[in-house]
């Protein structure tokens, strides 16, 4: 018998592959210009997939060639394999044939539905344009909503209209035709600029205007506050300058009207931003209420229009230099925070230790990272003109911190001379011989498998487990005891 014929002639997969991907892309319908050129391309890659196919099938013909020569026969499946390879080529290539002519076709119909296209789009620009120039008509600021509403409607086509524009010369490069110079566009979006900046500034400007002096003064975003009003600032003052050379009165005054309200405002916005200082504590507002003889203490009750009212702009030097402190505080605070939190998923890893029946201390290096960091940041703390709040907060965590380093450098010795002793005394031998030896090694290794056991229940915290005096004490007399039983063990 011979063995599986398809598998043995040639290389099945990449044929079989190819023979159901090629008619399988060939027959994708292009739905544009863009689709069309793509299946072009595509077609114009079968004839090199074919030469290489070509002798793949040629090579198996033969070897079909040699079973008839020796009278085998082949399977239903097998045979209709090789009759459907045989004249798969000649197919494919009609079949190539066919489809430039659907896809002359195709291009003739895409080409003429896009000139329809464009020339509504023509007309379309052309309304685009009177209304723009329409636009020098309003100038009535009561209708500011309307106004507004409908100059960005009028941003929004033109937006689309550049798509648009840019899509019909992309399509038109691959049609093969000259490209349409759509200048007529880019002259209406310059013309429109400055009534859109103009009124999206004046629009925005009014309603936020009213949304800070009315909101509640706990949640003002200083910050975007002045990025707002900067940026409405500088706006108006370019379409200032085009509605001055276009000689366009009407648009002049109600640009002008507006900058005026916001050149006011302007002013007020240091004054914001240092009441809206986040670390702005109980303490820092008595200070500032006592200096500057005013009841000075935000509630839930407090507006924008509340802080103009005080007339606050006479302290605003006071006022700044206590933000600036209680920034200041601040940062020192979250630090603070920050740090304890780095620590809470820091957990002992203690990990059994071979046949022993108890444990070691894992992950060193990295409660070793954090403490370096931490006592770094803590020093430079403790020297900072800012502590004052927070002197005992810090000198406590100082003190936590110091504590937690000194007792991980006493478990690490002891763990590192325990492992090696544990070993050696675990013999009867030694301990005969060392009896003084013996007895000191068994004192550490009960307190080693105490603490071992209390530090492996649950996810024990490092900061909680390590900050302990009494601990520390014990681990020194470990050492104290190791460092004799290692002195006796080299005499011996």
């Amino acid at each position: 018998g011979m063995m599986d014929v398809g598998g043995f002639f040639f290389d099945i997969g990449a044929v079989r592959t190819e023979s159901r991907d090629v008619p399988r892309r060939l027959s994708i319908e292009p739905d544009n210009i863009e689709e069309l050129t793509e299946l072009r391309d595509y077609k114009s890659q079968v004839p090199e997939k074919l030469i290489a196919l070509k002798k793949v099938i040629e090579e198996s013909m033969r070897n079909y060639a040699v079973c008839d020569e020796l009278c085998y026969k082949l399977p239903a499946q097998d045979f209709k394999l090789r009759w459907d390879l045989y004249s798969w080529p000649k197919k494919i290539t009609d079949e190539c044939v066919l489809l430039e002519e659907k896809c002359i076709r195709l291009e003739n119909k895409q080409q003429i539905e896009m000139e329809e296209a464009q020339a509504e789009f023509a007309e379309t620009l052309k309304y685009y344009q009177s209304e723009v120039d329409a636009l020098s008509q309003f100038h009535d600021l009561k209708l500011v909503d309307s106004i507004a509403l409908k100059v960005s409607t009028i941003k929004g086509n033109l937006a689309k209209a550049d798509d648009d524009a840019r899509l019909y010369n992309a399509r038109e490069s691959l049609f093969g035709k000259p490209v349409t110079d759509y200048a007529l566009l880019k002259d209406i979006v310059k013309k429109f600029e400055p009534y859109g900046n103009m009124w999206e500034s004046v629009d925005s400007w009014l309603k936020q205007h009213k949304a800070w002096l009315e909101g509640p003064f706990s949640e003002l975003d200083a910050e975007a506050v002045e990025a707002s009003a900067q940026t409405i600032l500088r706006t108006l003052k370019k379409c200032e300058k085009k509605f001055e050379t276009g000689q366009q009165e009407g648009c002049l005054n109600v640009t002008r009207t507006i900058l005026k309200d916001v050149a006011a405002f302007v002013p007020h916005v240091p004054l914001i931003i240092a009441l809206r200082q986040k670390g702005l504590r109980e303490r820092h507002w008595e200070a500032i209420s006592q200096k500057s003889g005013k009841k000075v203490q935000p509630d839930d009750s407090w507006t924008l229009s509340t802080v103009f009212d005080l007339q606050l702009e006479d302290n605003v030097d006071l006022i700044q230099k206590q933000s600036e402190v209680a920034g200041k505080e601040f940062s020192i605070e979250t630090s603070l925070d920050a740090m304890e939190a780095g620590w809470e998923p820091v957990v002992l890893q203690i990990e059994p230790y071979k046949e022993t029946g108890t444990s070691v201390l894992r992950g060193i290096d990295e409660y070793m990272a954090l403490l370096d960091e931490h006592i770094t940041t803590t020093q430079a703390m403790s020297f900072s003109a800012f502590k004052g709040p927070f002197e005992e907060r810090i000198d406590t965590w100082n003190d936590t911190l110091n504590t937690v380093s000194e007792m991980l450098d006493e478990w690490i010795a002891v763990q590192k001379n325990w492992l090696y002793l544990q070993p050696i005394f675990d013999s009867p031998d030694i301990n005969k011989q060392l009896p003084a030896e013996g007895k000191r090694f068994a004192t550490v290794d009960k307190h080693w498998r105490q603490t071992l056991g209390s530090a492996s229940s649950g996810q024990m915290p490092v900061i909680l487990f390590c900050n302990d005096p009494k601990l520390l004490v014990k681990f020194q007399e470990s050492n104290n005891l190791l460092d004799m039983v290692q002195k006796g063990l080299s005499d011996y």
